[in-house]
């Protein structure tokens, strides 16, 4: 089954507002981390949403259109058996989650989709990871990291008023 089936009959999305947030997400995973050489066929790449929301959007939709292990955190998402490859979920705040251990072979990917998450808990999360990356596309919460992202700009596909994402490299 493709991707947009399999992710339809999941009822993984329930409108088309976070539809263009979690593909805005993916957008700058292609356009920022895959064409510069991180490989989307890889299986040492885990991808962390924080603050998915009811149903493990941002996660699900990655993992269907790589082969990256998605995890989907929030602490209002909805339990129930997923049938999404390489999926996992909990439903808990990024920094009250055990498991999510990475190693020092192995690259994380954060992603924070309009996420009330602190960024520096999902830094935190992901402390034994090689390399971690984050993407950002902020709501009504300033980041509380000390550092710029190495890159910002507006997506307008991004059906909602905040559009802005924020991309931040190697911050580990």
């Amino acid at each position: 089954m493709g991707a947009a089936p399999l992710l339809m009959s999941e009822n993984i999305f329930p409108n088309i507002k976070e539809i263009t947030e979690s593909m805005g997400a993916f957008v700058a995973i292609h356009e920022h981390l895959i064409k510069t050489g991180l490989d989307r066929n890889s299986d040492t790449v885990d991808v962390i949403a924080v603050g998915d929301g009811h149903s493990p959007r941002t996660a699900a939709l990655i993992a269907c259109l790589t082969k990256w292990n998605c995890i989907s955190v929030d602490p209002q998402l909805r339990t129930r058996e997923w049938k999404i490859k390489r999926l996992t979920t909990y439903k808990d705040k990024i920094e009250d989650v055990i498991g999510i251990n990475g190693n020092n072979e192995r690259t994380a990917i954060i992603v924070c989709v309009h996420s009330h998450a602190k960024l520096s808990d999902c830094l935190n999360a992901v402390k034994d990871y090689k390399t971690v990356h984050l993407i950002n596309i902020p709501c009504c919460f300033k980041s509380d990291l000390k550092f710029e992202p190495d890159i910002s700009y507006t997506d307008i596909g991004i059906q909602s008023e905040k559009q802005r994402v924020e991309i931040y490299f190697n911050c580990k």
